[in-house]
């Protein structure tokens, strides 16, 4: 038996890729030619609708959010959705999906080359998948993350070509803006359970920057909750304490 450290991203499949990507920006650079995207970067970002860039950015931070707050266990799978014409680029949207996904726990060990790999690798099911446009929106993106433990989906869209929206998870439906430390408190929807959380976080001298709610047919709620500063484990444990709470889970982007 052979043990070695994990390179994939040194396969010779993405050395060539990487190579060929370098030496394709070195000439436009030296024609003049604005080239913005990372150097591995599978698709050429300047020959994309500029109203694809917001999604892709949007897909990645929802991967990134979804393993923050999905149940701590093995990932089983990655499912990528979309609706609308950005349903065009849904290939695209699994790349930057998946390494938003992969880089809670791999950090800069996973990249847009070798994202897919890794997750083969590790025995994740990738899947893309079109939806019937009649969500409401122009264009919808979303993930659905099954762990050995559950799952979490959480979707988004763009308004004005550039506002990147949260505007489902699971069951909830909501407005929010993806960036900074949120709170994801999921309770039972009874009276005085905002107010509840707010003097929670005064008491640990956490300003609470912005707070949304999404309500569902079963007397549940989840509070998406921005605040200034961290979460610490003290602060998990006394909302986990709070009589109305189901689950606590946080993320930061």
């Amino acid at each position: 038996m052979t043990v070695t450290p994990h390179l994939g991203a040194n396969t010779k499949e993405s050395q060539k890729n990487i190579a060929i990507q370098a030496a394709e920006n070195a000439i436009l650079a030296a024609k003049g030619i604005s080239y913005p995207n990372a150097l591995n970067l599978p698709i050429k970002e300047n020959e994309l609708p500029t109203f694809v860039k917001p999604y892709l950015e949007l897909i990645q931070k929802i991967g990134h959010m979804s393993a923050q707050i999905a149940p701590k266990s093995a990932i089983k799978s990655l499912r990528i959705l979309a609706s609308g014409p950005i349903a065009h680029y849904l290939a695209s949207m699994g790349t930057f999906a998946t390494v938003g996904v992969l880089s809670e726990s791999l950090g800069d060990k996973v990249n847009y080359v070798n994202a897919e790999f890794v997750a083969e690798e590790r025995g994740i099911e990738l899947v893309t998948d079109e939806k019937p446009n009649n969500c409401g929106f122009t264009n919808k993106v979303g993930i659905k993350l099954t762990t050995a433990e559950g799952t979490i989906s959480i979707a988004g869209t763009v308004f004005e070509d550039t506002v990147q929206r949260i505007i489902e998870i699971d069951e909830y439906m909501l407005d929010v803006e993806p960036k900074g430390t949120m709170i994801f408190f999921r309770n039972t929807d009874t009276p005085g359970v905002i107010g509840d959380v707010g003097h929670l976080m005064a008491r640990h001298g956490i300003n609470i920057s912005d707070f949304r709610l999404g309500r569902d047919s079963k007397k549940q709620a989840l509070a998406v909750v921005h605040i200034d500063g961290k979460v610490t484990q003290e602060v998990i444990d006394d909302l986990q304490a709070l009589d109305a709470c189901i689950s606590v889970a946080y993320a930061t982007l």
